[in-house]
Order: C-alpha cells, then sequence, then structure tokens
C-alpha cells in the first residue's frame, strides 16, 4: 500500500525519504524543522516541506552544525588561553598601564627640583616635562579606544 503525504510515517521512514539518520530526524523535530505527530511519528509530506524549506532559507542543517562547532572550538580555545594566560582581560591591562603612567609622572616630578634651583629653570622643565605626560597620556587614550573599537593602535594614520 502506497503511503500518502499526510500519512504519520515513523523516524526510520523520514530518514529514508531525505537520507538522515533517525537521530538526525529526531534533532530537526526539537529544532521546530520538522513536525511531530506523536511518539515516534512524523507526517511525511509536511516533514518533508520542513526539512526543504530550511534548506531553501538557508538553514542548511550541515552549516548550522559546522557554525555551531565552530563557535564551540572558539570558545574552548578562547578558555585555553585564559587558563594559559594568554589572554587576559582588557580593563585589566587599562588599569596596570593607569597605575604605572602615574608612577612615573611622580617620580618625573622630583627631577626639576633636583636639577636645579632656579625657580624659572625648574617651572621651564616642569612644564616641559607634564607637556611629554600629557602627550604620552593622549597616546595611551587613543590606542585605547582604536583597541576598543578594533583599530590597529599601531597603524600610522593620517592625524599623527
Amino acid at each position: 500500500m502506497p503511503v500518502k503525504s499526510n500519512d504519520l510515517v515513523p523516524a526510520s521512514e523520514i530518514g529514508r525519504v531525505l537520507g538522515l539518520t533517525v537521530r538526525r530526524v529526531g534533532q530537526l523535530a526539537a529544532e521546530g524543522i520538522i513536525p511531530k505527530a506523536s511518539r515516534g511519528r512524523f507526517p511525511l509530506g509536511r516533514s518533508v516541506q520542513g526539512y526543504v524549506a530550511s534548506a531553501k532559507a538557508g538553514r542548511s542543517v550541515s552549516a548550522e552544525a559546522k557554525r555551531l562547532a565552530a563557535a564551540k572550538a572558539r570558545a574552548a580555545e578562547l578558555h585555553a588561553a585564559r587558563l594559559e594566560n594568554r589572554l587576559i582581560e582588557f580593563d585589566d591591562v587599562l588599569a596596570i598601564n593607569a597605575e604605572i603612567l602615574g608612577v612615573f609622572r611622580s617620580e618625573l616630578g622630583g627631577i626639576p627640583a633636583a636639577a636645579t634651583r632656579d625657580l624659572a629653570v625648574r617651572a621651564s622643565i616642569e612644564a616641559a616635562l607634564n607637556s611629554a605626560l600629557d602627550r604620552c597620556a593622549a597616546r595611551f587614550d587613543s590606542a585605547q579606544a582604536d583597541l576598543r573599537s578594533g583599530r590597529d593602535p599601531l597603524a600610522i594614520g593620517d592625524d599623527d
């Protein structure tokens, strides 16, 4: 007796028609790609239509599986990199840089007084040091903005 499109058939029959394993048929039903009637039985016509519509819509089953596998692999790589201290939090780097620059600025602050007793010369040295430190701080801020936006902070641009 021939099977009709609205007949309920077992997963094995859906798999045979679509060239899939019974397990994959169950996965497609769980994803809502093909409808499940009850107790492992599926409407043949609507199951084929759902599978074809999914493929036409670009939801290639194998493509989705590849994307999921790639995402899982990437997550595992990032986790391993963090455990091996090859990956560090960006905000931690910024905090360390800010602390080091603060210490550096503080240390340089004593140089004018150690270099001369002449107040005018001292003021000139302080101004030059402060200007240089301000340029460094501006460069750090620029590099931070570049990194956050995905740009290379070391790339030579037209604005430098």
